[in-house]
């Protein structure tokens, strides 16, 4: 089954928020000031300056569409013919790839790439929840809800999209594996607080079968090996 009606495989983007949007409608102002010449924020979901499945370009004003309706920023080719699989035409959701926050807790993604600044989230978002497949309840608009939700997931029809009603969901798979790599980063100060959400984040990615604990599995890479010979 094809996860949120869109793409059996999704890949986001979680990043800090001078360089991706925090919301959709962060990401809807971010295209209409693109498409109107004026630039207020470096922040924008344009993180693709070309399709990888053709190889056309992606232009931010006219290729990037933002649905506030339904809480989806769609990336798509920019192919002038609508001939590849993702142009707009073709496929309305666009490329499988997530770059909003709101948008990856509402609809995680099966890969996620992020910097460890964005664990401190976890103290702070209620929706990071979700990443974690802490989960009960879906609308069937938006996605994934968390308790504090602005969404009910119960909506009237409304602009060609049909009426909601929450559904009650069964709680997803936590992450399986994590990589981390420049490893050799994370030292001293910073390495003793990332080490404290890193227990966190392992806790919250264990999960039960036949009353045994499945840890995820974790794997550090780096190129910078200190004392190599020690």
């Amino acid at each position: 089954k094809k996860k949120w009606g869109q793409h059996p495989f999704t890949l986001g983007l979680w990043v800090g928020n001078k360089v991706t949007p925090g919301s959709t409608e962060q990401s809807h102002r971010a295209v209409q000031n693109a498409r109107n010449g004026q630039r207020m924020t470096s922040a924008t979901p344009a993180q693709l300056a070309t399709c990888p499945w053709c190889g056309a370009a992606i232009r931010e004003g006219s290729d990037i569409h933002v649905s506030t309706a339904e809480g989806r920023t769609a990336i798509c080719c920019g192919d002038s013919l609508q001939q590849c699989e993702f142009s707009h035409g073709k496929r309305p959701h666009g490329l499988p790839v997530v770059v909003v926050d709101e948008e990856i807790y509402r609809r995680p993604p099966s890969m996620l790439i992020g910097t460890v600044d964005k664990f401190a989230m976890l103290a702070w978002r209620e929706g990071a929840r979700t990443l974690f497949g802490r989960a009960e309840r879906e609308c069937p608009r938006h996605g994934l809800l968390w308790p504090g939700s602005d969404c009910t997931g119960n909506h009237h029809a409304k602009g060609g999209l049909p009426a909601t009603h929450c559904e009650t969901v069964v709680a997803l798979r936590p992450p399986d594996l994590i990589i981390q790599d420049e490893f050799h980063l994370i030292s001293g100060p910073l390495g003793t607080m990332v080490g404290l959400y890193e227990t966190a984040v392992d806790e919250l990615s264990t999960w039960d079968y036949d009353g045994k604990p499945i840890r995820p599995k974790v794997i550090a890479s780096s190129a910078t090996v200190r004392k190599a010979e020690a």
